[in-house]
């Protein structure tokens, strides 16, 4: 299985991004040493995740989760719905490719973001 150390691919994405490391930690409500703090994790809470996809315009869970679970001959689908610039719900769609050994129903699993 692929290891995955979502700090550098979060670091790579700001570095793509037009935002200074400054105006994402303000956007985030934190010090600059929290955001080079992430860099280094190779984990991450899923709602801070999401609150770096709305900041980034970058969908880390499809882009990069999905990415992962395609090498196991997985098919993860990710949406997200938001309601007034909130994320409300995510729901991911997991099926096995045709490439796979054995062929399962899809099956929806919803992810539901509290509001704080």
């Amino acid at each position: 299985m692929e290891d995955i150390h979502i700090g550098k691919i979060i670091k790579e994405q700001v570095d793509l991004s037009p935002l200074s490391v400054s105006e994402i930690a303000e956007k985030l409500s934190c010090k600059r040493q929290n955001v080079y703090d992430i860099f280094k994790r190779k984990s991450i809470d899923t709602d801070l995740l999401i609150r770096l996809s709305k900041i980034l315009n970058y969908d880390f869970l499809a882009n990069v989760y999905m990415a992962r679970n395609k090498s196991l001959g997985t098919r993860v689908q990710f949406s997200m719905e938001i309601t007034d610039g909130e994320v409300t719900e995510i729901t991911a769609t997991q099926a096995r490719t045709k490439s796979a050994k054995s062929a399962k129903n899809a099956k929806p699993i919803r992810i539901l973001v509290k509001e704080k």
